[in-house]
């Protein structure tokens, strides 16, 4: 009877220790957080996260809206094993040694700021060759070719005397084909037509008169 009495009395003292380390856990993540503004996964179990995310009270949107989410991540990154990584990267970090430098007086023997001289069997380094740019253009004659425009001369002054004379041309035949079809003729114009006419007649008569007198010798 005193083994069964002190039992129930152990379980009850674990029943009512279990539900104030689930507060304790979620009062220090929660402490922890408006601290922060995150949860880290590594610096609490599963368990205590878990515990945690199951007393969140209902009214934790009104102050902390954001702490439900930033639990979901700690316990997904906790469960795929980020924080094994961050313990092995830790490790690593501490069992590698720092890499020992040497300054240029130790290993070469020559003072800082000084130029060591060559060995033997090596040229010494012979400065880089700088490209010189091409010189400007002195001459602005490509400038001008490029920029000059269309020829300023005119038409040529033949062009213009041709067309000034076809010009001419058309505008005669034009009024002489009027005169023709009004039947106008100006008196010079007809007298000179009947003396150009007799003038060609006589002409004609004395011609034939001198091929008679070549002919026949008279």
């Amino acid at each position: 009877m005193k083994r069964t009495g002190t039992l129930i009395a152990v379980l009850l003292a674990l029943l009512a220790v279990a539900p104030a380390a689930q507060a304790n856990a979620f009062k220090d993540i929660f402490g922890a957080y408006r601290q922060r503004g995150q949860v880290d996964p590594c610096k609490w179990t599963a368990k205590q996260l878990s515990d945690a995310k199951r007393q969140v009270p209902n009214d934790i949107d009104q102050y902390a809206p954001d702490f439900p989410q930033a639990l979901d991540d700690a316990i997904a990154k906790r469960a795929a094993g980020a924080c094994a990584k961050q313990a092995a990267a830790t490790s690593t970090a501490a069992a590698t040694p720092p890499p020992t430098t040497s300054g240029p007086t130790a290993t070469t023997g020559v003072p800082p700021g000084s130029t060591p001289a060559p060995s033997s069997g090596q040229q010494a380094p012979q400065p880089a060759a700088t490209s010189k740019p091409a010189p400007a253009v002195a001459d602005n004659a490509v400038l001008a070719a490029s920029k000059q425009t269309s020829s300023d001369a005119g038409v040529p002054a033949p062009l213009v005397a041709l067309a000034v004379i076809a010009l001419l041309m058309m505008l005669a035949a034009l009024l002489y084909a009027l005169a023709r079809w009004w039947a106008w003729e100006p008196d010079w114009l007809v007298r000179a037509r009947h003396a150009g006419a007799e003038a060609g007649w006589r002409a004609s008569g004395s011609w034939a008169e001198f091929m008679d007198w070549v002919r026949l010798g008279r």
